[in-house]
């Protein structure tokens, strides 16, 4: 399970209030899911691995990827089609388990 709260994607989003219950709810789907990801492209359990702490570069990734997937979070693309961002996938590359 991920370590960020909405409240801390909030500013990030440029969401300054605070969320009601389906806000929040919502936004906890995007962090777990970019959680989610994060430990199956590093091949690692991250919340085990890290249990004292995470990573600032590892933060950040999962910041970034959370950040995506709201700012991309319809079914369909229309015109270019949006990956995870290449930055993130780059701070997350130095955690993968290559074994």
């Amino acid at each position: 399970m991920s370590h960020m709260t909405p409240a801390d994607l909030r500013p990030f989003l440029g969401i300054l209030d605070e969320g009601d219950a389906v806000e929040d709810a919502m936004l906890q789907s995007f962090i777990d899911a970019a959680w989610s990801y994060c430990c199956r492209f590093t091949r690692r359990d991250l919340t085990a691995d890290f249990s004292t702490g995470i990573p600032a570069d590892l933060e950040q990734a999962h910041r970034m990827i959370a950040i995506h997937f709201f700012s991309h979070r319809e079914a369909t693309a229309s015109g270019t089609v949006n990956e995870v961002p290449l930055g993130a996938r780059d701070l997350l590359s130095g955690f993968r388990d290559l074994s």
